[in-house]
């Protein structure tokens, strides 16, 4: 053992460690009282350096955090200031539907335009004062681009349809005393139309400016149309070509087959035309009494029937009172005329004296297809415009005239006589015969016929029909380059780390929703597609600034998530383990005290050599 004084290596030692183990634990008290690992460069170089730049974004993304709910903020109040003025325009829209109603008077549509004016006038005042931190909202300060240049193109509008001809063609069978003639007609009609706007207008996407922000291609198109102004061209042609005769044209049905219940005798021929009325009124003058059956309605008088097994021979009988009866019999003779004779018997016990008289028309005439009108007579001929019948008769008396003056006529007076357009008719007359009982007498005959009808002609009708719509108006085409103003929120801790809002310049006359002057049907019906663009227009705006929040708070959210975990990653490297920190303080103490311990027999040791100066 080294006995030296001089130098106490021991004691050297122990207070070396000492000192050692006392600096630890000045740091771990430091760590521990700090709750920071790094406290100064010298503790972690590398880490503090990292942590400091951790520490400065984290910083910045806490700021972009208040950033954009700044701007979340903003849009809140542009879309609140919208809605007011959704509301508004849809009032607008609902005055317009109201003025376009033609109930109201000038005086009723003037109160409407008030209000609209007025509506007006607080959108404009809305677009005007909407702020946000002393920030115009509306009044964006659009820059339209002089490269490309503004256009601006005022076109005459004009479209012509045409419509191929369309032709119908309808043949029909008609007959006529006369050959009618070809004949073509053209039509010319012009139906004008109404005036009508049509917008079309839109924003796409052109290009991009040096910070970013989008540049806009705007494009509008008005239309002004008149129409469709419609014309109707129709060219009718129609021409007749003669047929061949039909033999049964002149034929006459059999009396069976053209009798009436009460003896009325119904011309026709073998087509199936009926050609006039033959006898279509009896009547009997027995004294003063006289008697009248009007054939085709009801009546008193009995009829008795007798038709002939092949049709060709019918009676009538008819009980006209005092024992009197009249007798009428129809024969068909072989060339196409009818004989009609009459007789009067007396079945009573006495004399009696009578007067008959007859009356023919030719009312009610048809063919197959038409209803034709008698047309008058002349000669004893009856006539429509589809044929003639001639008749004659050996009766006391003949006349021909109008034939409701045949119906109430009694006597010798003549009737009138020529051409009667209407119901014209053939009157017979039997005076004053003397029939004794138990007798009977012949009073005469009429023949009717033959039948002369007028000619067939098949008739042909060609309709051709051009439609031609035409509409005339103006189209003006307006077509510019926007760069729109826009605020830029800083949504990250770089340079260029922003998201835009724009700022849209907004008022009445851009939004298309002026009020007319005056407001008519006509005005407001032509009001209602720009009132109802202005509301698409701001629910697109409304609809661009709902997105921008959107983003805006999702932005946040990530922002916040970033700053969150960053700051995990900055704890990492510079906050304290205390648990870990703490081990290390209780083990530097516990070697503190050992290196007192020590340090003490140490300097113990050197008093065995005081023993030996001793």
């Amino acid at each position: 053992m080294n006995m030296s004084i001089q130098n106490n290596i021991l004691a050297m030692n122990a207070n070396r460690m000492f000192n050692i183990t006392e600096g630890k634990k000045a740091k771990s008290t430091e760590k521990l009282s700090s709750g920071y690992r790094v406290n100064r460069s010298a503790d972690d170089a590398a880490g503090l350096a990292i942590s400091e730049k951790m520490r400065r974004q984290i910083r910045g993304l806490n700021q972009t955090v208040r950033n954009i709910n700044e701007g979340i903020a903003l849009c809140n109040v542009a879309d609140g200031a919208l809605n007011e003025i959704s509301d508004m325009l849809n009032r607008e829209e609902e005055l317009l539907v109201q003025a376009a109603n033609d109930t109201n008077t000038e005086t009723d549509r003037s109160y409407i335009e008030q209000e609209l004016k007025q509506l007006a006038n607080e959108m404009n005042r809305t677009f005007g004062t909407a702020t946000y931190n002393e920030r115009l909202i509306f009044k964006g300060k659009d820059v339209i681009l002089d490269d490309p240049a503004p256009t601006h193109t005022v076109t005459p509008y004009d479209n012509i349809v045409t419509d191929p001809v369309v032709t119908t063609v309808k043949e029909t069978i008609i007959t006529s005393v006369t050959e009618p003639e070809d004949t073509v007609e053209n039509r010319h009609k012009v139906e004008a139309g109404t005036r009508r706007t049509i917008l079309d207008e839109g924003q796409e996407l052109y290009d991009v400016d040096e910070k970013g922000h989008d540049i806009y291609k705007n494009y509008s198109t008005l239309t002004v149309e008149y129409g469709p102004e419609v014309t109707t061209d129709t060219k009718v042609t129609t021409t007749y070509e003669k047929l061949p005769p039909d033999p049964l044209a002149t034929q006459l049905t059999s009396p069976g087959a053209m009798t009436g219940a009460r003896g009325y005798i119904n011309v026709k021929n073998g087509l199936g035309w009926q050609l006039s009325c033959a006898m279509s009124q009896l009547g009997v003058k027995i004294g003063d009494n006289v008697k009248s059956l009007d054939l085709y309605g009801t009546n008193s008088i009995s009829v008795t029937s007798d038709i002939s097994a092949d049709g060709k021979v019918a009676k009538h009988t008819y009980d006209i009172g005092d024992g009197l009866f009249l007798t009428q019999k129809i024969e068909l003779s072989g060339d196409d005329k009818y004989k009609i004779s009459y007789s009067m018997e007396n079945r009573g016990t006495e004399d009696k004296t009578a007067s008959a008289r007859l009356a023919f028309d030719t009312m009610n005439t048809y063919d197959n297809t038409d209803n034709h009108s008698a047309i008058g007579q002349s000669s004893y001929m009856l006539k429509s415009n589809i044929g003639e019948i001639k008749v004659s008769a050996d009766a006391d008396e003949t006349v021909l005239g109008n034939i409701d003056q045949l119906y109430n006529t009694w006597g010798h007076q003549k009737v009138v006589e020529g051409k009667v357009v209407g119901h014209s008719g053939f009157g017979a007359w039997w005076n004053d015969r003397s029939i004794s009982a138990g007798a009977s007498v012949q009073l005469g005959t009429v023949e009717y016929g033959p039948i002369k009808v007028a000619d067939q002609y098949k008739r042909t009708v060609t309709t051709e029909t051009q439609v031609t719509r035409e509409w005339t108006g103006t189209v003006e085409e307006d077509v510019h380059y926007l760069s729109p103003e826009y605020i830029d929120i800083q949504t990250g801790v770089e340079a260029g780390q922003q998201l835009p809002i724009r700022l849209w310049d907004l008022d009445t006359e851009k939004l298309r929703c002026r009020v007319p002057n005056e407001i008519s049907a006509y005005q407001a019906d032509d009001s209602f597609q720009f009132v109802k663009r202005a509301a698409a227009q701001i629910a697109e705006i409304r609809s661009y600034y709902g997105a921008s929040t959107n983003r805006l708070e999702h932005a946040a959210k990530n922002n916040s998530n970033a700053a969150e975990n960053t700051t995990a990653a900055e704890s990492q490297i510079r906050d304290t383990d205390m648990a870990s920190e703490m081990l290390e303080y209780s083990n530097a103490n516990v070697l503190l005290q050992a290196g007192q311990s020590m340090l003490a027999q140490a300097n113990q040791s050197r008093q065995g050599i005081l023993s030996l100066l001793q």
